[in-house]
């Protein structure tokens, strides 16, 4: 298939082979902008020839994007730490609560704490 293709000062040229028209690209005679024409009358831009110009790089995100983004991982992790956090506080009410029925029925036994000033004659069980 062989390519026309119009100059900046609106000139036909051509007819051009697709190698040449490739090299063409590469040297940026021929831009995405550039109006073609194939041999059989079909026109457009040189942008909608596949394979012919790298694709464009995707968009970068925009400021609002980034912040939202940024957010979402700040969130998530106050989430999760306050979820551990939460865990952590069940588990010592668990036990306190444990504990305290365990004292209801006398199951946990008294351990009297060491008191280095009463005299051990002194010291009854249950009492200072």
């Amino acid at each position: 298939m062989s390519w026309f293709y119009y100059d900046k000062s609106g000139n036909r040229k051509g007819p051009i082979t697709q190698s040449a028209l490739q090299e063409m690209a590469k040297q940026e005679i021929i831009t995405p902008t550039t109006r073609m024409e194939t041999d059989n009358g079909k026109s457009g831009v040189a942008g909608q020839i596949s394979g012919l110009f790298p694709p464009p790089p995707p968009p970068r995100p925009s400021f609002i994007e980034t912040m939202a983004s940024s957010m979402r991982a700040t969130m998530s992790f106050i989430a999760s730490t306050l979820g551990f956090v939460l865990f952590l506080v069940l588990v010592v009410f668990v036990v306190l609560l444990l504990w305290c029925l365990l004292e209801m029925a006398n199951v946990v036994p008294h351990v009297m704490p060491y008191n280095p000033f009463v005299p051990s004659s002194e010291v009854v069980e249950g009492n200072l």
